[in-house]
């Protein structure tokens, strides 16, 4: 089964639409598990955003609401060894998100079957790319870590005398 979508009207980064194309993804397994009256072993999903598979394998950052919220439903719904990198010469959702016209679709075996080498066995498989090591640091996605600092008595009273609110005494320890 396949399904693409419309960007938002509002601009949303490319990895942030990956990821929803990976929520999607789980999304519409759950469906057609529900739907079909064969009992489905195993699901594979494969993506060709690398962003996407970090954020899905990382264990020790944390995200942004956003990315946060649809790492879980993907956790929750798929396991990490469920998650595969496909290189995007060979993805065929591509063709759905590129204007491809249905008529050139239905002619299309890799739209159609998928990759060709999903029909080998799992060994055979291509090696995932060196940069699913880990996610790195500065990430737009990732939470920056917040820094507490403590203040002895006599500077928080000089502090506090300076700044007019609590408030704004915070926001100039912010920076």
């Amino acid at each position: 089964m396949g399904k693409s979508r419309l960007a938002p009207v509002k601009a949303v980064s490319i990895p942030r639409l990956q990821l929803m194309a990976a929520v999607l993804a789980v999304t519409l397994d759950q469906f057609i598990k529900d739907e079909l009256q064969i009992k489905v072993t195993d699901t594979k999903y494969c993506i060709d955003s690398t962003s996407v598979l970090q954020y899905i394998r990382n264990e020790s950052r944390h995200f942004k609401n956003f990315v946060s919220n649809r790492v879980a439903k993907i956790h929750n719904t798929s396991t990490l060894s469920q998650w595969c990198h496909v290189d995007t010469t060979s993805n065929p959702t591509d063709d759905g998100s590129h204007g491809t016209k249905a008529t050139e679709l239905t002619n299309n075996p890799r739209w159609l079957k998928g990759p060709t080498f999903l029909w080998q066995e799992e060994e055979k498989w291509p090696s995932p790319p060196e940069v699913l090591q880990g996610l790195p640091q500065e990430d737009v996605e990732v939470k920056k870590a917040n820094v507490n600092s403590v203040v002895s008595t006599d500077s928080l009273w000089e502090l506090l005398t300076r700044f007019s609110s609590w408030n704004k005494l915070k926001r100039a320890q912010e920076f």
